[in-house]
C-alpha cells in the first residue's frame, strides 16, 4: 500500500490487525514493518485487547515507497505473543507529535467473525453474525448492505450506525439450501469519514460453507413414539399395552438421516446438549444417526422458563472437526405442548407442564395418560399441609415427574396415590415424606435421580408388590424399614443409597425381595442394615456401614454378591442362611461379632461358595461355618476375637487359607452334633502367630493337606476324634502337638508325626514367613490413615485399600481385634524371598518352579502330584479351582476335568504376576485339568 506523499520527522505509522490475533502473553513483542528497503520494528501497545495497534516511529528522511507487512511473517516472527496468525488490513500515518494525518489510506474491513467461527458449515435456518470492525471511525447517512454470494435473495440492509462508529455487526439467517464456500460482499453505500470525504467498504469475504446435508430429526418409532411421553412395545413401532413388562421410553429415541452413498464410517455424532447417546448405521444410500436419551438426563434439562424447547442441534462429523451435517438449530423434535403452570388440576394428555417459581399448585389427580411434569433448577413445590396425596396418578401409565417437592407436613401425608402406576420416570427432590406413595406400583417405573428425605417416625415404606421396577441413583435417608420387591424381573438398582435419618440409632432394615434383583452400586448406611429375601438377586460393589444389627443377612437361595464391604457393625458382618450362595471379593472388618456367619445354628444353608474373602478385626470370628457342602476359596483371616475361622458343618472344604493373630485359634474344626461330624478337606492352610494352630475337635472322617503353623505355643491341637488324616506337607515351628484321646485314629502323633492314614513329610524349625508388613506411606484409597497409620478412635474407613490383602492391624501386633491405641496398615502379600510358604505346595521344602508354557508342566505340577483322600476324589497339590466359570464341582480343589489355576504357595497368597500361557498339563491319578494360566513362582492370579 502506497503513501500519498513525504513523510514528516517523527511519524507514526499505526497498524491495524485482524480482531481474531489476540495476545497470549503480556510481554512486548515485535512486528516486522518495511518503508521502502529500510525495515523496523512495530512494537505491541497493549496486550489483552481484541483490535491491536503496533506503532512505529519514522525518521525524516525515510523512503515514501510502500509500508510492507508481511502477513505470513506476522505468525512466525510474533512467535507465543499471538494465538493465530493475522494479516495486515490497514495502515494510518500520523504526525506522533499532533496527531493530524498526514495522508489517507482508505479504511477497509478488519475483521470477519460469525457467531458459530470462523469458516464452520452452515445449514438451512442458522442465525449467522457478520461483526464488521472498521481502522477508524466514519459515520454514515444511510444504509449499506450486505449481500450473501450464491444467493438471489440474500441481500440485507445494514442498520443505520451511529456517528462515529468503529464497529457495526450484521446478522442474518441463511435463507436457502446451498452448497460449498459462502462469502460476504459489502456493497456500496455513503459511509463517511470524519472529514465528510467518501469512503469505499468493498471487499468480499469468506464466511463458511452451507453444506447440503441439513438433517432433520424425527421419532425412531413415527407412529407410536413422537410424543416425549410416549412408549412402544418391544416389537416396534407397536402401541405399548399398559400390562405389559417390556416397553421402550419411546419418546427418547430420535433418528436423523443423512445422504451418504459411501456410508458413515469413521463418522461421529454429537448433540449440543450432551443429552443423548447416539449411534451411527450404514443404511442404503446414506446413514442413520439413532440417539437415545442418556439415562443422567432429566427433562428439566430439555426445557426453558420460556415454554420452549432447548436447543437440542445434533451434529454429525467425519473424524474429530469435519462436520458432514447438522440439524437445524432451535428445530423441535417433539410436539407435546409446553405449558408454563399456573394452574394445573387436570393435567392433559401430551402436555409438559413446567413450574417455574416455589409456589404450591394444590394437589392434583392425574386424569389422562402421556403427561410430564418439570419444576425448573432452583424451584421446589411446596406440597399441601393435608393427608391427602399431593399427586394421585392411580391406574395411570406414560408419565414422567422430574419435580422436587417440599414440605409434607402432618404424620400419615403421602406424596402420591400412585396404585397400579406404569411405564412412567420419577425424578426429583422430595423433602419431609411420610411415605412417598400410600399403594403399591408396578410395570416398569424407573425411579431416577430421586432424593428422599422421610419425616421422624415414618411409617415402613414397601417398593413395588407387583412388576418390574428400576432404580437409578437414587437417596433415601429414613428410621424406617424399607422393602424393595420385586415380582417380575428383572428389576435394576444402580447406585442406592440408603442412610439412617438419626445417625444409625434405630434398627430399620432395608430389604430386596422377591426375585431377581440385580443392584450395582448399593451403600447402606446405619439402621439394622441390609436383608435379602427371595431368591436369585444379583448384587455388584455393595458396601455396609454401621448398622444396629448383623451389616448384611442374606436368606431365600441362589443370590451372588460380588464386591462386598461391610464394617461397623454390632453383630455379624455377613449372616448368611439361604442356600446356594455365592460371596466373591468380600470383605467384612471390624465388626460387633463374627466377620461372616454361613449357616447359623441350628443351620439354615448349603453350599454356600465364598472366594476372596478377608475377615480382621470382628469381635467374634473371622468366618464361622455351620453349614454343609460349602467351599471357602482363598481367604484371610486377621486380628479377630476369636478363631480366625471355625468349620462346624459337614462336607465342607477350605482352600488356600491364612488365619494370623487370632486371639484363640487360626482354625478351629468341630462338630457340634452327631449329625453333623465333619466329612470335610482343608488344603493349603497356613496359621501364623495365633494361639493355638489349628484345633479339632469331635470331628470325623477330616483330610488335612498341606499345612503350615507358625504359632507360638501348641502347632495342633486334637481331641475325640476319628478317621482324620493329613497329607502332602506339614510344616510347624516346633513339634508340640497335643493328642486329646479317645481317637482312631488322630492322624498325627503328640511330636506332629503321622498316624494312621497320615502320609505327611513333617518339617520341623523353619523361619517365620516374611510378610510385606506395617506401611510407612499413606495407602492412597483408605480415607484415614496418615502415612499408613492412625489412632483407633479416628478409624472411619476400615475397607478401603488399594491392596486387597491390606488390613489395619494394632501397632504392636497383638492378638485379637484392635481396640484401643495406635494402629498401622499392614500389607499381607509375602516378599518375594519369603522361603517359608512361597513355592512349597510340592512337598513342603523344595521350591516349585514356573510353570510358563508351552511346553510339559515341570513335574511338580502333573497328574500324579496328588493328594488322594479317602473321602473324595484325588487332587493337585499345586493348583485351586476356578469356582467361577470353571465347569466343576465348586469345592476350590482340581480334580478331573475342572479348570484350575497354579497355586504353588501354602495360604492365600497366591502372588501377583500376570496370567501367562499355561503349560500343556500331563495327566495322571488327576486328568483331564485346563490351567487357565501359568505363574512363577510367586504365583499366577493374585489373592
Amino acid at each position: 500500500m502506497a503513501l500519498a506523499g513525504p513523510l514528516a520527522p517523527d511519524v507514526t505509522v499505526r497498524v491495524t490487525l485482524d480482531a481474531d490475533v489476540m495476545v497470549a502473553a503480556p510481554a512486548l513483542c515485535a512486528l516486522p514493518v518495511t518503508v521502502g528497503t529500510r525495515s523496523a520494528e512495530a512494537v505491541l501497545a497493549g496486550p489483552g485487547v481484541r483490535i491491536l495497534y503496533f506503532q512505529l516511529a519514522l525518521v525524516a528522511g525515510d523512503s515514501t515507497d510502500d509500508v510492507l507487512v508481511d502477513a505470513p511473517n506476522v505468525q512466525t516472527s510474533l512467535g507465543n505473543c499471538l494465538r493465530s496468525g493475522g494479516r495486515a488490513v490497514n495502515l494510518v500515518v500520523a504526525d506522533a507529535s499532533t496527531g493530524t494525518r498526514v495522508d489517507w489510506v482508505r479504511p477497509v474491513v478488519t475483521e470477519i467473525r460469525l457467531a458459530r467461527g470462523a469458516r464452520v458449515p452452515m445449514a438451512v435456518g442458522d442465525t449467522v453474525t457478520l461483526e464488521v470492525a472498521l481502522s477508524e471511525a466514519v459515520s454514515t447517512s444511510g444504509s449499506g448492505a450486505v449481500q450473501l454470494q450464491g444467493s438471489t435473495t440474500a441481500t440485507l440492509l445494514v442498520p443505520a450506525a451511529p456517528t462515529p462508529v468503529a464497529l457495526f455487526l450484521v446478522t442474518w439467517t441463511v435463507p436457502i439450501q446451498m452448497t460449498g464456500d459462502v462469502s460476504a460482499r459489502i456493497t456500496a453505500a455513503p459511509w463517511q469519514d470524519d472529514a465528510g470525504n467518501p469512503v469505499d467498504l468493498g471487499g468480499v469475504f469468506a464466511l463458511g460453507t452451507v453444506d447440503a446435508s441439513v438433517v432433520v430429526v424425527g421419532p425412531e418409532f413415527p407412529v407410536h413414539g413422537a410424543f416425549f411421553t410416549d412408549w412402544t412395545g418391544a416389537g416396534g413401532d407397536v402401541p405399548c399395552v399398559p400390562s405389559a413388562d417390556d416397553c421402550v421410553h419411546a419418546g427418547g429415541r430420535r433418528t436423523a438421516d443423512v445422504a451418504a452413498p459411501a456410508g458413515c464410517s469413521g463418522w461421529t455424532a454429537t448433540d449440543v446438549l450432551g443429552a443423548f447417546d447416539w449411534t451411527l448405521q450404514t443404511v442404503p444410500g446414506g446413514c442413520r444417526a439413532t440417539g437415545t436419551l442418556h439415562g443422567r438426563v432429566g427433562l428439566r434439562r430439555l426445557v426453558k422458563d420460556t415454554g420452549n424447547w432447548a436447543d437440542t442441534r445434533v451434529e454429525i462429523r467425519d473424524g474429530a472437526t469435519s462436520l458432514v451435517a447438522a440439524s437445524r438449530p432451535g428445530a423441535v423434535w417433539w410436539p407435546d405442548g409446553l405449558v408454563v403452570v399456573t394452574s394445573m388440576d387436570q393435567p392433559t394428555a401430551h402436555n409438559i407442564y413446567i413450574i417455574t417459581s416455589s409456589s404450591s399448585l394444590g394437589s392434583r389427580t392425574f386424569l389422562e395418560d402421556h403427561v410430564a411434569v418439570v419444576t425448573l433448577p432452583g424451584v421446589t413445590e411446596p406440597a399441601r399441609e393435608i393427608l391427602a396425596p399431593h399427586w394421585t396418578m392411580t391406574d395411570r401409565h406414560f408419565l414422567w415427574i422430574d419435580a422436587d417437592v417440599d414440605g409434607l407436613g402432618p404424620a400419615g401425608a403421602t406424596l402420591m396415590a400412585a396404585e397400579n402406576l406404569g411405564h412412567t420416570v420419577l425424578s426429583g427432590t422430595w423433602a419431609d415424606v411420610a411415605a412417598p406413595w400410600n399403594a403399591t406400583l408396578s410395570r416398569q417405573v424407573t425411579l431416577r435421580d430421586v432424593s428422599v428425605t422421610f419425616t421422624p417416625n415414618a411409617a415402613p415404606w414397601t417398593l413395588l408388590a407387583t412388576g418390574r421396577w428400576n432404580m437409578e441413583r437414587v437417596l433415601l435417608a429414613t428410621d424406617a424399614n424399607v422393602t424393595l420387591q420385586c415380582s417380575l424381573p428383572p428389576c435394576t438398582i444402580s447406585t442406592l443409597s440408603v442412610v439412617s435419618a438419626s445417625g444409625g440409632a434405630t434398627a430399620a432394615l432395608l430389604e430386596l425381595a422377591g426375585n431377581g434383583v440385580q443392584a450395582t452400586g448399593l451403600t447402606r448406611k446405619g439402621g439394622g442394615g441390609l436383608r435379602l429375601t427371595g431368591v436369585d438377586h444379583r448384587l455388584v460393589n455393595v458396601a455396609v456401614m454401621d448398622s444396629t444389627l448383623a451389616g448384611m443377612t442374606v436368606e431365600g437361595d441362589r443370590h451372588v454378591l460380588e464386591d462386598v464391604r461391610v464394617q461397623s457393625c454390632g453383630k455379624e458382618g455377613i449372616l448368611v442362611r439361604g442356600n446356594d450362595v455365592v460371596l466373591r471379593n468380600a470383605r467384612a472388618s471390624h465388626n460387633g461379632q463374627a466377620g461372616f456367619a454361613v449357616g447359623g445354628n441350628p443351620p439354615r444353608a448349603a453350599r454356600a461358595r465364598l472366594d476372596r474373602v478377608v475377615a480382621d478385626n470382628n469381635g467374634g470370628t473371622g468366618v464361622e461355618i455351620t453349614a454343609s457342602d460349602s467351599t471357602v476359596l482363598r481367604a484371610l483371616l486377621v486380628h479377630n476375637g476369636a478363631e480366625g475361622m471355625v468349620d462346624g458343618g459337614d462336607g465342607n472344604t477350605l482352600v488356600a487359607i491364612t488365619s494370623a493373630f487370632n486371639a484363640t485359634s487360626g482354625l478351629m474344626v468341630r462338630s457340634w452334633d452327631a449329625v453333623r461330624r465333619g466329612n470335610g478337606t482343608v488344603h493349603s492352610f497356613a496359621a501364623y502367630e495365633n494361639a493355638v494352630g489349628l484345633h479339632v475337635e469331635n470331628a470325623t472322617n477330616h483330610v488335612f493337606s498341606n499345612v503350615a503353623i507358625d504359632d507360638p505355643g501348641t502347632q495342633v491341637y486334637s481331641i475325640n476324634v476319628n478317621g482324620i488324616a493329613y497329607h502332602g506337607a506339614l510344616l510347624v515351628r516346633s513339634g508340640l502337638c497335643n493328642v486329646v484321646g479317645p481317637n482312631s485314629p488322630a492322624g498325627l502323633t503328640d511330636s506332629c508325626g503321622p498316624s494312621g492314614d497320615s502320609d505327611q513329610l513333617k518339617v520341623v524349625g523353619l523361619q517365620a514367613p516374611s510378610f510385606l508388613g506395617a506401611l510407612s506411606v499413606d495407602d492412597p484409597v483408605n480415607l484415614a490413615d496418615v502415612l499408613g497409620t492412625a489412632p483407633g478412635p479416628n478409624i472411619t474407613d476400615w475397607v478401603g485399600f488399594r491392596e486387597f490383602q491390606r488390613a489395619w492391624a494394632p501397632m504392636g501386633l497383638d492378638r485379637g481385634p484392635w481396640s484401643v491405641g495406635s494402629g498401622v496398615i499392614y500389607d499381607w502379600r509375602h516378599t518375594p524371598t519369603d522361603a517359608w510358604l512361597l513355592g512349597r505346595a510340592f512337598d513342603g521344602v523344595s521350591q516349585m518352579q514356573p510353570s510358563y508354557g508351552p511346553g510339559p508342566c515341570p513335574a511338580n505340577l502333573q497328574g500324579d502330584v496328588a493328594i488322594v483322600p479317602f473321602t473324595r476324589a484325588p487332587y493337585l497339590k499345586a493348583a485351586v479351582e476356578e469356582l467361577e466359570g470353571g465347569g466343576g464341582n465348586g469345592d476350590g480343589l482340581c480334580q478331573s476335568g475342572e479348570r484350575c489355576r497354579y497355586a504353588p504357595n501354602i495360604g492365600h497368597y497366591l502372588g501377583e504376576s500376570p496370567d501367562a500361557g499355561a503349560c500343556l498339563y500331563v495327566g495322571g491319578r488327576v486328568t483331564g485339568v485346563a490351567l487357565v494360566a501359568g505363574s512363577n513362582q510367586q504365583g499366577a492370579m493374585g489373592f
